[in-house]
């Protein structure tokens, strides 16, 4: 019964944000009752917990990531698949007894030692509160920007059990640690992880990257909370900034000119770009703007691809804004800096007005806040939307001379 209200919550919503938008007759004012209108529904959004807002159901309770399947849900047991097919039934009491033939295998929940290979897992684990369930990860404590982890790693609560690297991870240390799972963000058959299930030890693969939303990329959660028997704390934490996102979108003007976005990496003979139908594009335009490539590049969805520098010079140089997919710690600090990898960057009018922004460090460790990143966007594309300007996760590219 509980589950049917929770569906029929998400039907009426869905139906509510999925109505046309009209035009306004009216001149600014108009536009100003409007935006008035769209923040107050906006505040409305943020009081809700469990009704998801937007998007299109796919599996079960899943509406925007299409790498994970929930096949089965109930409170004694739920059967998945990860990016890499495998299936799992996870079995979270007594009752949860279940015929797991069709299984890859069976996992007792919730689980208490985990290890995780993926940076957006481990954002995924500390959305729903369960860090203190790290026992591994990849990368030195160091590189992370969560500080729960950070800490634990000082402390030695959490164990160093890779170098950063897909194609390695430490065997020994993860036998000695012994957890009830590990999480990696792999999306082919890994020798390492072949070994590990050898050994005894479960795996499961959390493809964030391959998704073509922010909101597909944070529903992971879903995925990732049933491991922890916390499926409905999962649903809650998503829906709430599904609806933050979705409150932020409609709030947009649908009548205003869309700046046109560049966004990519530029070398000294070479660019790398995110596809037409990646999470970045995506985003652009839910943000009402228009990515330069999107229409070259239209089939392809989650990584970067190579683009030769005539098409970047021919798209990107008359973009409004140029989003330069690196951090600031990869060399390229000032504008300046930016122009010495490729003289061609001179003449793009982004770099001659200074719209140039690249990540802060933490970029990669908030796929937990698709909504925060999303508003940055935003942000950045309609200056002067927001009462509070703040940037979180990305930062402007100066001068020498700033």
């Amino acid at each position: 019964m509980e589950r049917n209200m929770r569906t029929n919550d998400r039907i009426e919503k869905q139906a509510t944000l999925h109505r046309p938008r009209k035009t306004s007759a009216f001149g600014k004012l108009a536009k100003m009752k409007k935006q008035k209108l769209a923040l107050l529904f906006f505040v409305a959004l943020l009081s809700s917990h469990c009704t998801l807002s937007d998007g299109n159901k796919t599996e079960n309770n899943v509406y925007y990531a299409q790498g994970f399947h929930i096949l089965e849900e109930t409170e004694h047991v739920t059967v998945i698949t990860d990016c890499l097919g495998v299936q799992i039934t996870i079995v979270h009491d007594e009752k949860g007894s279940h015929d797991a033939a069709s299984s890859d295998y069976t996992i007792g929940a919730p689980v208490a030692k985990v290890i995780s290979t993926s940076a957006p897992a481990v954002s995924l684990i500390k959305s729903i509160e369960k860090t203190d369930s790290l026992a591994g990860v990849k990368l030195p404590a160091k590189s992370w920007h969560i500080e729960e982890v950070r800490e634990r790693m000082k402390t030695g609560d959490i164990s160093l059990i890779g170098n950063g690297s897909h194609d390695y991870v430490d065997y020994e240390q993860v036998l000695k640690i012994k957890p009830d799972i590990v999480f990696n963000n792999i999306e082919y058959p890994a020798k390492w992880a072949e070994i590990l299930r050898t050994s005894g030890i479960k795996t499961a693969s959390v493809c964030t990257h391959k998704e073509n939303t922010l909101l597909g990329q944070f529903e992971w959660v879903k995925m990732v909370g049933a491991f922890y028997s916390e499926g409905i704390k999962a649903e809650c934490v998503f829906n709430r900034r599904a609806d933050r996102y979705n409150g932020i979108k409609t709030s947009i003007d649908p009548d205003q000119d869309a700046p046109k976005v560049l966004w990519g990496t530029v070398y000294s003979h070479r660019a790398s770009v995110p596809g037409g139908a990646s999470f970045i594009a995506n985003a652009i335009e839910d943000g009402g703007g228009e990515y330069v490539l999107r229409k070259e590049l239209e089939n392809a969805r989650g990584g970067y691809l190579a683009c030769d520098l005539e098409m970047f010079y021919q798209k990107g140089v008359d973009a409004d804004v140029f989003f330069l997919s690196n951090t600031k710690a990869g060399g390229i600090k000032t504008i300046e800096d930016l122009v010495t990898v490729n003289d061609i960057l001179k003449n793009f009018k982004s770099v001659q007005t200074g719209n140039v922004w690249c990540y802060k460090p933490w970029f990669w460790q908030s796929v937990d806040k698709p909504d925060e990143i999303f508003r940055d966007i935003v942000a950045i594309l309609h200056p002067g939307m927001f009462a509070s300007p703040e940037i979180k996760n990305f930062e402007r590219l100066g001068t020498k001379t700033e």
